[in-house]
């Protein structure tokens, strides 16, 4: 086995949740249709704002590590990450990691009202990751609707 060397705990943190991620599935086949058809009318709703839209799109943190998201939203500069999550320990960990330190985006953790009860309250108060709890889709893209109006005009644009 190699040994790898860490600059930091945190990366060391970052490896094992990427590892235990890569080994350990929480969602059913019945969710991820669900999840697949959400993530379209998503990727949809976004490029009717403008933007260009990729699935499942690693981004370079701070510490140098790739973290990818769900789905990765860009225009004008602004770079906007979308992660649908079935709460557990390991999806927790993972978006806390991947908000600290892909901190030079605006992140959506976007998690159903169902299973909104797992979500550590934590996730809700960090600044560069919003938590957006939903019903339906419906439920959802009307929420990132209203996010997006106030979000985009204050965020600046990058040249």
């Amino acid at each position: 086995m190699r040994k790898v060397k860490f600059k930091s705990n945190f990366r060391l943190l970052i490896f094992r949740v990427r590892h235990n991620l890569t080994t350990r599935m929480d969602v059913s086949v019945d969710d991820m249709s669900d999840s697949e058809r959400m993530k379209e009318t998503l990727k949809r709703f976004l490029e009717e704002k403008g933007f260009s839209i990729e699935f499942n799109r690693a981004l370079r943190g701070s510490s140098g590590l790739e973290h990818v998201f769900d789905i990765v939203a860009t225009r004008e500069g602004t770079i906007l990450c979308f992660d649908v999550i079935n709460p557990s320990e390991i999806s927790v960990l993972s978006s806390l990691g991947k908000a600290i330190d892909v901190s030079y985006v605006q992140f959506f953790l976007l998690c159903k009202n169902v299973q909104s009860a797992k979500l550590p309250d934590i996730l809700r108060d960090i600044d560069a990751l919003e938590a957006i709890i939903y019903s339906d889709v419906e439920d959802l893209l009307r929420k990132l609707d209203n996010i997006l109006a106030k979000t985009i005009s204050l965020m600046p644009i990058q040249s």
